[in-house]
């Protein structure tokens, strides 16, 4: 029987459609709730997977048709069209019923919350919800490529290739999509690719019914709905107005009851995030730490939302200087009193207030670096004449678009003064909306860069918010001084300064120790301003600072222990600087480590009732062959092991690459697609007679091998490529990565050929068990990552592969002992 062109194309725009939507939806839950809750979409997208399997080994009926015979074929492609259309249909129905439910994370703790412990029932109830929804699609999308796969089972080397080259080159084409569109736009688009998806296999279907009109009902309907998606694109946003919640700034634009004056007058997508110019009549004033001392005059504001939280603001200015006065009454201004003319670095410069500061304070050479390029743009342009050109015709400001730290690995300058303020708000860090998040610029690695850029007297200057117990602050701290000891530093008590401003605080390290001239300095500055000074070097005799007690301790680690707070440094390994609680003290909405729990859970309670449960109810006799338990193992394992490696992957490109988005896509495509190209490879490592096991016996301890030399040859590597433009970088990371996903590629086929020589009852178990384990290692990664680190997480996905491949290989005998195992 020759193979139907139509239906790869089919399974491949279904695959391409699956992670187009996906990402998208990771950039849409960074806006409409918070960055930590993207990665639930790749748990729940498993989740749908997983549950469509279970109901194709339930519901027989839907895999009804006879591939080898012309009626049977027609039967089948009627069904994939079937449910790829609902596919499309579910994107859109699921999309605008999410939109709409008022969905705040971080409810529980908002002040003016009379019933805290009723908020966070609601919070669970809408949650649940969420899931629900998403999960809809996903499960039409699996629905559709499990029954090809079943249907045409042995053509699943070159279906499985199909699929995963779809899904890759879906994970690449959604980065260049979000420059063009916006987030609920390229939702509609993956609608649109899932529709012609459906209309391949109709065509297909067709092609095997032969003559007559009716024939070509379905296909001129399918057609006609896609043109009626395509026509509404460029009302995406109005359609699908996403729910702010009011944890965001941004959604004061949206509340006119209480805000009626607000206007929103500007708003962009790119792959990195969503941009919102806001702006009232007469708003002045905000800026972080500014002093009460100070009564002159302040400019009027625009204010940049990024993801609809973190703010910068555009500060309206005519070019002269004389309009500058207010900006020495910031904290930040602090670290140019002790220098003068510096060549200065800022990283996320954002609105443009910390170049205000510099140029001022007469820096002879001002670079920033900002990752967000439509920052820069509508700083260029639509608020150039209202900042006074601040990013465009100052000839000492050159600002470039690029992520800060690895700007700092790139350059070849050598810097007086380093500084980056607070990028994020202060009601978001209190509530513990960052405790997810990875975040390369607050690292022990992250600071020996920046010391290695540094001049011999040159500054490092952070600002974040202050609360008590100090976190931030003392965490930086902390860092620093570990970064100080990597270079021979015998005395990092003598390099800090730590200042508070309000809800802000800003920490200064310097390369050299500071002089008691520059202490004096300080405080002699500081004090008319009403700041604090939480810690110098002439205070390590005050008791009770916290700061003086971890520098006087000689147990750093029975230090941290002993602090209510976990304030050990972190490292790009176990990058998560927001998460100061420990699983002793995880019992807060503020802990990412209970919000990773409870989406755990939720996630098991969800994956037994619509995975195992349907499985054990309906098609137990699986169950009964004779070393089932160990089939189920090596299934586990392989769900569990490739979802670890891929996360741990993520995670270390993003610094190379420049941007978790950039890695996510990168390691997505080349994962995927050389996975799929294993796939189709494996049939020709082992014939067709041949023990499967035989294969997996190599591959494995290939996979282990492999990824043991890249735990430790990357960070070289990407040191040596840092450099490079990111054009280079791209392609030289798909080919890192390509000889581990063809590798990765293959346990699984060649599993599944072993269980259809056993029982052909037990595939459905095969993949159920498979999606079961694979949504809850999506979870687990980041917990053990958050405890153990990536390269850790990375280790155990290899002893966990080796579990499985030995429950394979003592099948054999298990069986020959007649027992059901």
């Amino acid at each position: 029987m020759r193979r139907n062109p139509l239906l790869y194309l089919g399974v491949f725009l279904i695959a391409f459609s699956t992670l187009m939507l996906e990402i998208a939806l990771t950039r849409i839950f960074s806006v409409s709730l918070w960055y930590q809750f993207g990665f639930m979409i790749i748990s729940t997208a498993l989740l749908g997977f997983g549950a469509s399997g279970a109901y194709l080994a339930v519901r027989r009926e839907a895999l009804s048709g006879d591939p080898a015979t012309a009626a049977g074929r027609a039967q089948l492609y009627r069904n994939l069209s079937r449910y790829a259309g609902m596919f499309s249909v579910s994107i859109l129905a699921a999309f605008s019923l999410m939109v709409r439910i008022p969905l705040d994370p971080l409810k529980p703790l908002l002040p003016g919350v009379s019933n805290p412990t009723a908020a966070a029932v609601e919070l669970v109830i809408y949650m649940v919800l969420y899931y629900a929804l998403i999960v809809i699609p996903f499960f039409f999308a699996g629905l559709t490529l499990g029954a090809a796969f079943s249907a045409w089972a042995r053509e699943i080397g070159s279906l499985y290739f199909a699929d995963l080259l779809g899904a890759g080159l879906g994970s690449l084409t959604v980065v260049s999509a979000l420059y063009v569109f916006s987030g609920q736009a390229v939702v509609m688009l993956a609608a649109i690719i899932a529709s012609l998806s459906a209309l391949a296999f109709s065509l297909a279907r067709a092609r095997a019914i032969g003559r007559g009109r009716a024939r070509w009902k379905t296909p001129a309907l399918l057609v006609g709905y896609s043109l009626l998606i395509l026509l509404m694109l460029p009302q995406a946003s109005n359609l699908f107005q996403l729910y702010i919640p009011p944890s965001k700034p941004l959604q004061i634009a949206y509340d006119k009851e209480n805000y009626p004056d607000i206007q929103l007058e500007y708003t962009g997508w790119t792959p990195f995030s969503r941009i919102d110019v806001m702006w009232q009549p007469g708003m002045k004033g905000q800026a972080w730490g500014l002093s009460g001392a100070y009564k002159g005059p302040l400019p009027e504001q625009k204010f940049i939302t990024i993801d609809a939280a973190a703010m910068t603001a555009i500060n309206q200015w005519s070019g002269d200087p004389e309009e500058l006065v207010w900006v020495n009454a910031l904290p930040s201004s602090l670290v140019y009193r002790l220098k003068e003319k510096p060549n200065v670095l800022l990283i996320g410069p954002g609105g443009g207030v910390d170049v205000l500061v510099a140029w001022y304070n007469g820096a002879r050479k001002i670079t920033a670096a900002e990752i967000n390029p439509l920052i820069v743009e509508i700083m260029r342009d639509e608020y150039r004449e209202f900042s006074g050109g601040l990013y465009s015709d100052l000839p000492n400001v050159d600002v470039q678009v690029a992520e800060g730290r690895n700007f700092v690995a790139r350059s070849q300058d050598m810097y007086d003064v380093i500084q980056f303020s607070q990028v994020d708000t202060w009601a978001a860090a209190a509530a513990g909306a960052y405790s997810l998040t990875e975040n390369y610029l607050y690292t022990q690695d992250a600071f020996r860069d920046y010391l290695s850029h540094l001049s011999p007297d040159g500054m490092l200057a952070i600002g974040r918010w202050y609360f008590d117990p100090p976190g931030q602050p003392l965490r930086l701290v902390t860092i620093g001084s570990a970064a100080l000891a990597e270079i021979g530093v015998q005395e990092p008590e003598r390099h800090f300064i730590v200042i508070r401003a309000g809800d802000t605080s800003t920490v200064i390290m310097k390369k050299s120790p500071f002089t008691n001239e520059e202490i004096a300095r300080l405080r002699q500055i500081a004090e008319p301003l009403y700041f604090t000074i939480l810690y110098a070097p002439d205070m390590l005799n005050q008791s009770g600072n916290p700061f003086v007690d971890f520098f006087n301790a000689e147990d750093k680690n029975a230090f941290y222990a002993a602090y209510p707070l976990d304030v050990s440094p972190t490292n790009d390994n176990k990058p998560f600087f927001f998460e100061y609680y420990g699983w002793t003290n995880f019992g807060t909405f503020r802990s990412g480590k209970l919000t990773l729990t409870i989406l755990l859970l939720q996630a098991f309670v969800l994956s037994v009732a619509l995975i195992l449960w349907p499985l054990w109810r309906f098609r137990r006799e699986g169950l009964s062959t004779a070393g089932a338990r160990r089939f189920m193992l090596y299934f586990a394992a392989l769900g569990i092991a490739f979802i670890f490696i891929e996360i741990g992957f993520m995670q270390r490109f993003i610094l190379f690459l420049g941007h978790p988005v950039f890695a996510l896509s990168v390691v997505l495509f080349s994962l995927l697609t050389f996975s799929g190209l294993g796939s189709l490879l494996s049939n020709r490592i082992v014939g067709p007679d041949a023990d499967p096991r035989r294969g997996l016996r190599v591959v494995i301890p290939a996979v282990a091998a492999l990824t043991l030399v890249y735990i430790f040859a990357l960070p070289p590597l990407f040191q040596a490529g840092l450099g490079w433009p990111l054009a280079a970088r791209i392609p030289f990371s798909i080919l890192l990565i390509a000889p581990l996903g063809l590798l990765m590629g293959m346990p699984f086929p060649l599993g599944i050929r072993m269980v259809s020589r056993t029982n052909e009852l037990l595939i459905p178990w095969a993949w159920g068990v498979n999606g079961f384990a694979s949504v809850l290692g999506s979870i687990m990664a980041v917990m053990l990552a958050q405890s153990i680190g990536f390269a850790l997480v990375m280790v155990v996905a290899l002893v966990i592969y080796f579990a499985g491949l030995a429950a394979l290989m003592t099948l054999k005998r298990a069986s020959s002992d007649g027992l059901a195992l």
